[in-house]
């Protein structure tokens, strides 16, 4: 949430350094040509936000193949995965609403992914979650900015009062000239987890309701390195929707460590009922990460599901573990 006590032009200068500089950057590392990048604006390294209290993380992001999602990530756990405000721009606002529920030092973390699936380096931000029952927020500067006085017409010891009239004293001159209220952004949408679609232009018998997505399970034979029996994984979830599903993906990614595959799709099939499935193997991992032999890396999933009127929904993020055997 951007304090009142900022300007709101003082957001255009950073936004126009850091534009510039990321044309130098890339003019000298040619790898970083073409590759999406994402920057946070606001709020400030280790700002102060009590519990409860709605904060939005606002920035930029920058692909040439058009910003296609922006993964939200809160303490590496992923949160929130979802088209930009501009789907498909080269050049494109980024807003996420976070509200916290408990007090903590947190990690904030944007990634973007451009129409190809290339992914950007994450840009983050550390702040600072105190709990509801401390004293007031004082809107505390970081200590390389100065305090700005409110507004209240008061002088320093120096300067004489102002009557508060249109008559001045031919003596006096006055030295204080009142500054305008900056522009009051409009409010941002309420917060939510649920990616935002594009939305159809309204008409009476357009349907609004989501896919309702539930019993996601994973099946007993778990994913063996390349040699080794059973070596696949099934997913499965049971999809409905009044209008009818038309589509159902699982979303994965291999992460061992330090390292972290690239997501990945793959089109679950309708088994009977409301049932779908998808089935990953050993090739659809080294697709994600090249090669994931650690026993300790996890494959991290969620779906996603459209009904006929493009209407979207997306179940919580899972985790499983790889498995290792004798051979």
């Amino acid at each position: 949430m951007i304090k009142r006590g900022y300007p709101f032009k003082s957001l255009i200068w950073p936004c126009i350094v850091l534009l510039l500089v990321g044309g130098l950057l890339t003019a000298c590392n040619p790898e970083m040509a073409g590759k999406p990048r994402v920057w946070i604006d606001v709020p400030r390294p280790n700002v102060t936000i009590r519990v409860g209290q709605a904060v939005d993380i606002q920035g930029h992001a920058y692909a040439s193949d058009g910003v296609a999602e922006v993964l939200f990530t809160v303490n590496g756990t992923p949160c929130r995965r979802e088209p930009p405000q501009k789907p498909g721009a080269e050049f494109t606002p980024i807003v996420q609403r976070w509200l916290p529920d408990k007090a903590g030092d947190y990690h904030l973390q944007i990634e973007v992914y451009d129409s190809n699936g290339a992914g950007s380096s994450p840009a983050s931000v550390w702040v600072k979650v105190i709990s509801a029952e401390v004293a007031p927020l004082d809107h505390t500067l970081t200590p390389t900015q100065s305090p700005i006085p409110p507004l209240d017409h008061t002088l320093t010891p120096t300067q004489s009062p102002i009557p508060l009239t249109n008559t001045t004293s031919p003596s006096l001159t006055p030295t204080l000239t009142l500054i305008p209220p900056t522009h009051t952004p409009s409010p941002l949408p309420p917060a939510t987890s649920t990616p935002i679609p594009p939305t159809p232009k309204p008409s009476p018998t357009t349907d609004s309701t989501s896919p309702t997505i539930g019993n996601v399970s994973e099946s007993a034979d778990p994913i063996f390195k390349p040699f080794c029996t059973p070596n696949t994984l099934t997913i499965s979830a049971s999809v409905a929707d009044l209008g009818g599903v038309s589509k159902v993906e699982l979303v994965y990614r291999v992460v061992e460590g330090t390292r972290q595959g690239q997501w990945r799709r793959v089109t679950m099939n309708l088994t009977g009922g409301n049932t779908y499935q998808a089935t990953l193997n050993w090739e659809d991992l080294e697709a994600s990460l090249d090669p994931p032999v650690n026993s300790q890396a996890t494959i991290e999933y969620y779906l996603q599901a459209w009904d006929s009127n493009n209407n979207q929904s997306q179940s919580n993020t899972y985790t499983t573990a790889l498995k290792n055997c004798l051979v």
